[in-house]
């Protein structure tokens, strides 16, 4: 009987000294995916001073602010297979700095376009390399959510790092706007640089594998090893048994409706979402006469809405789920 009590006595110490540090990386999670989405989005509050500056027209700002979108596109399986040879803190540091320095370098477009087609070509050329360099940024978050979280917990921490796209054009909208009316169009590209820099710092600092993490308690490894984290995913012993991108994993890819529905349904949601990103501030500057400043602000409507909406969305299917679970089971007492 002491034994037991004993027992019982550990696990209740266990549990209250449970750490917390899953809670750090998922703000890093969130940062990470925030400055990835600001920097993406953030081209289109400086297109109007763009395209008066360099004499642009609208078929060739269509080019330069689709030229993101192209390179993603590529860059998605190759950043994915970077990131299970070589890990998640390793790709996704390396490339938030490098997509800082080209957001940064393009701030100085200015000073080495000589002609309105040598703009589009360095503009062009630095937002495909955005495009191919941040490809690793999002399957490196879901990455570090699988290796820090438990399944009950996987869901919510996703959920946030998803809506960063929200949560960056409602932070850096007005900011890029103010930054543009102030000092000029680079601003916000040289801010937005540094920012980036900063951050790859802090990812540097606090990212780790659960294991070798010095502030995680052992409860809470066990915690969430037992729940379903996959804690050793990033392990360098894991790595060495390197999986390969075959045709029949691309055939099953291509050929399972379930994932063709979510690829529909991901394609409808993108194309609204980067309307709202690219071309609805420029919009509102040439078509409705909106100084640049009103429109930073304006554009912060769609990204709210869109994020308390798909969240009221998700709290009803989920009363409606919960309902109909308790009608069956009041049908089966029955």
């Amino acid at each position: 009987m002491p034994g037991a009590a004993t027992t019982r006595m550990q696990a209740f110490t266990g549990a209250k000294a449970r750490s917390h540090v899953r809670a750090e990386i998922l703000a890093i999670i969130l940062l990470l995916a925030t400055v990835a989405c600001a920097d993406r989005s953030i081209l289109s509050m400086s297109a109007s001073g763009i395209k008066q500056a360099f004499g642009l027209s609208a078929v060739q700002l269509g080019y330069i602010l689709s030229a993101f979108s192209w390179a993603y596109v590529i860059g998605q399986v190759p950043g994915g297979l970077l990131l299970d040879y070589f890990g998640t803190k390793q790709v996704a540091g390396i490339a938030l700095i490098l997509w800082s320095l080209a957001t940064f370098v393009l701030g100085f477009a200015g000073y080495f376009a000589a002609s309105t087609v040598g703009a589009v070509v360095i503009l062009f050329a630095l937002r495909f390399a955005l495009g191919i360099i941040e490809a690793p940024a999002y399957p490196a978050n879901a990455r570090a959510t699988i290796m820090w979280f438990p399944k009950s917990e996987r869901g919510f921490a996703t959920s946030l790092f998803v809506n960063a796209q929200y949560f960056a054009v409602a932070i850096f909208s007005p900011l890029a706007g103010w930054l543009v009316s102030q000092f000029g169009w680079p601003w916000p590209f040289f801010v937005l640089g540094v920012v980036g820099f900063l951050s790859a710092v802090v990812w540097y600092a606090f990212m780790r594998e659960p294991r070798h993490h010095p502030r995680v308690s052992q409860g809470e490894l066990d915690y969430i090893m037992e729940n379903g984290a996959l804690v050793d995913i990033d392990a360098a012993s894991e790595r060495t048994a390197k999986s390969r991108l075959t045709w029949s994993v691309v055939k099953s890819l291509l050929t399972n409706r379930m994932l063709w529905c979510a690829y529909i349904g991901q394609y409808c949601i993108i194309a609204l979402s980067y309307f709202f990103i690219t071309w609805f501030p420029v919009y509102l500057v040439q078509g409705r006469g909106m100084d640049i400043l009103n429109a930073g602000f304006a554009t912060m409507a769609p990204s709210l809405f869109a994020f308390f909406g798909a969240h009221c969305i998700v709290a009803a299917l989920v009363f409606l789920l919960f309902m109909g679970r308790i009608e069956r089971v009041g049908e089966a007492q029955r």
